[in-house]
């Protein structure tokens, strides 16, 4: 049975060595090193992690924030918010540039015409955001990444959310994984990592 939990001190370790392999190559030294690592190393500025045990074996982490508690989350999100319903080129040519700096991938730009994107939510100050879901190789296809996401969505409700957001790496399983909690693709734009690969921006309307 899989259990959930508030993460402590002592969840620290293997948190951010299993952080380090999952993100580090596919983020790039870079950013791994100077934004993602000690965000996440910093109890101040991670927000909130809930971790999933199996077998009293720690099996994964997830994260979440709510959007009045984080400027940058805060203002990344009414960025991407706002390219729904606009014309997709003028992302695309902005995606470009992006691919022009990195040197590499494919500039690619697509926004979702669904039943999520033709409310065109805008955000409001209780909404969460899943900053990292992480599930330890040994542990994977057990159902512990979407225990994960329905911890997050059941706490979303309890705080009176409107909605919860999330954003992913288009190639892993989160995608899919949160498309089965029922999420909503809103956005897909890249080169946004370090391999060229596109970022998914995906919702879950909640009221």
């Amino acid at each position: 049975m899989i259990e959930l939990r508030v993460y402590t001190e002592r969840d620290e370790r293997i948190f951010l060595e299993h952080l380090e392999k999952a993100f580090l190559d596919i983020e790039g030294k870079d950013n791994f090193y100077k934004i993602t690592l000690p965000r996440f190393s910093n109890p101040s500025t991670r927000g909130h992690l809930i971790v999933a045990s199996l077998d009293n074996q720690i099996a994964g982490f997830g994260g979440y924030e709510q959007v009045c508690n984080n400027q940058f989350i805060r203002e990344n999100l009414e960025g991407a918010l706002g390219w729904i319903g606009q014309d997709q080129r003028i992302l695309l040519e902005y995606m470009k540039r992006a691919r022009d700096d990195l040197g590499k991938g494919e500039a690619t730009a697509t926004i979702y015409d669904n039943d999520l994107t033709k409310i065109n939510p805008s955000l409001n100050e209780n909404d969460f955001y899943c900053s990292i879901s992480l599930v330890l190789p040994e542990f994977r296809r057990r159902g512990i990444g979407l225990a994960l996401v329905n911890e997050r969505i059941k706490r979303a409700r309890r705080e009176s959310a409107t909605a919860i957001y999330t954003e992913c790496w288009e190639y892993g399983n989160a995608s899919k994984m949160y498309t089965k909690a029922g999420f909503s693709p809103i956005l897909r734009a890249g080169p946004r990592y370090n391999d060229g690969s596109a970022q998914m921006l995906m919702g879950l309307i909640l009221q």
